[in-house]
């Protein structure tokens, strides 16, 4: 029984690390690039904020799709790598 929650407990931190680190990496895809926009620009870009300010149009024409795209292929490359192992 101690050896099944021991596995449960890793399996679970595991889950935890992945998802912190997917969350992390969301996190830093929208804050880089060659413009320098905090966290209070991308505050003020959410949708019912300011939609017509340069930092705005950066965030959702530039680092949304960037960063999206990147979760997508990652996803992709992901699923295949398993497909590949069978």
């Amino acid at each position: 029984m101690k050896l099944s929650q021991n596995k449960n407990a890793r399996i679970k931190a595991v889950y935890i690390a992945a998802f912190s680190m997917l969350v992390l990496s969301v996190i830093l895809g929208a804050l880089s690039g060659s413009t320098l926009l905090g966290f209070g620009d991308i505050w003020r870009a959410l949708p019912n904020a300011a939609p017509e300010s340069p930092e705005s149009r950066i965030f959702w024409y530039v680092r949304f799709p960037r960063t999206l795209g990147a979760l997508a292929c990652g996803a992709a490359l992901s699923v295949s790598g398993a497909v590949i192992q069978g």
